[in-house]
């Protein structure tokens, strides 16, 4: 979204644009039927961040709602594992974070919600939310979609 912002000389247009997207093994499975694991095995999680906007984002947080959308108590913070180029803290425009984590596959149907928000300068708010359905088709497989 777009807000206005104004400084001692001018107003100035700022975009803070953020977007997360989430793969799964390595296949973003945004599409049926997504990626098939054997249950018991790993899945891994990697979330990728990036900053559409044209204003740097601080304070940038990563949610995951473990696939229970109605109970807080069970979401987690994936650990950030890179992406800062200039070590700034401030996810800019040109970057791309991303953040890891892993669980072991269960069989039976399973939807998260992957949430990521940060502020402008300005201490206004971007955020911006990925769904994937994540769906055990049988005892040997899981299924991502998102």
């Amino acid at each position: 979204h777009t807000r206005l912002v104004s400084d001692w000389s001018s107003d100035v247009c700022s975009s803070d644009l953020i977007d997360i997207e989430k793969s799964t093994n390595g296949d973003d499975a945004d599409s049926p039927t997504g990626p098939y694991l054997p249950v018991g095995s790993t899945a891994n999680f990697t979330y990728t961040v990036t900053n559409g906007g044209n204003v740097p984002l601080a304070s940038v947080v990563v949610s995951d709602d473990n696939g229970t959308p109605g109970d807080t108590s069970d979401d987690f913070n994936p650990s950030f594992t890179g992406g800062d180029t200039n070590g700034d803290g401030f996810l800019d425009t040109d970057e791309t974070w991303t953040y890891e984590a892993s669980t072991t596959v269960t069989a039976g149907q399973y939807t998260n919600i992957a949430t990521a928000s940060g502020l402008d300068a300005n201490d206004t708010g971007a955020m911006a939310t990925s769904k994937h359905r994540n769906t055990q088709k049988d005892t040997n497989s899981i299924n991502d979609n998102g």
